[in-house]
């Protein structure tokens, strides 16, 4: 027996294939949807992960907080330029007594008989500064519950370097800030060059705003030599000491 098969109309035909397009690009447009989807999620997932890491890496770089895996990494324990050696307690240093012997000596030596003494110079030594700044911040930060382990003044040619070390229960904070100073108008100015709180590094406002007590006192220390100076002319930074150069008034220091 003969089988006979009966042709598909062309209209059924388009209808069918229509249809399978669309039934595909339907799938095809949820497959792209879930592609963008993940990809979504997965940059957001790298992207707070990275975030989340320099965050932890930040607060490591600190030393206060010690984090797992990264503290070992991310921080050292920062060391002074150099050590700044104190010839005497700095509880019984008198810086002005100092000074007041150091430009009297001059006088009485070097300009014998006079009053003023045009274009002299007058050191003023790290272990004075250091000394002075010991005197004002500790009992302030004992007021404030912390204990100054370390701080001192270490003078280069190319600058100062203010270095702290203090605690509060068992948290220690470790403070390295670079300054120049400079002589403007018979007037000195403490100007910051860079600063780190533990080893990161952080703007120079933010160091003048948690740090501006351990400034004030530098920089009180660097003016008190002003009172003996008719007229400062310039400061020269060498290892470990500032030179003062100007016209010096001997009746000011004279007892």
């Amino acid at each position: 027996m003969t089988r006979v098969e009966t042709a598909q109309d062309p209209e059924d035909v388009k209808k069918e294939i229509r249809k399978q397009v669309e039934v595909d690009i339907h799938k095809e447009a949820k497959r792209r949807k879930m592609f963008r989807c993940c990809s979504c999620l997965v940059i957001f997932l790298i992207l707070g992960g990275g975030v989340a890491f320099l965050a932890a890496w930040g607060v490591a770089k600190t030393g206060i907080y010690d984090i797992p895996f990264i503290s070992s990494w991310a921080f050292h324990v920062p060391e002074p330029v150099h050590e700044v050696r104190l010839e005497e307690d700095y509880r019984k240093f008198d810086f002005l007594e100092s000074m007041r012997s150091d430009i009297n000596n001059l006088m009485e030596t070097e300009y014998p008989g006079k009053l003023q003494a045009s274009s002299a110079s007058v050191s003023l030594p790290e272990s004075a500064i250091t000394a002075f700044i010991l005197q004002n911040i500790i009992p302030l930060a004992e007021q404030s519950g912390f204990t100054v382990e370390k701080a001192q003044v270490a003078v280069e040619t190319a600058g100062m370097e203010l270095y702290g070390h203090i605690k509060r229960g068992d948290k220690s904070f470790y403070i390295t800030i670079n300054a120049v100073p400079e002589v403007v108008e018979n007037d000195i100015r403490l100007n910051v060059t860079s600063a780190k709180f533990g080893d990161l590094k952080v703007p120079v406002w933010i160091a003048d705003a948690i740090f501006g007590t351990f400034l004030d006192s530098v920089l009180k220390a660097l003016k008190l030599p002003l009172i003996g100076f008719v007229n400062l002319e310039r400061m020269d930074l060498v290892r470990e000491k500032i030179v003062l150069y100007g016209t010096i008034e001997y009746t000011t220091f004279k007892k």
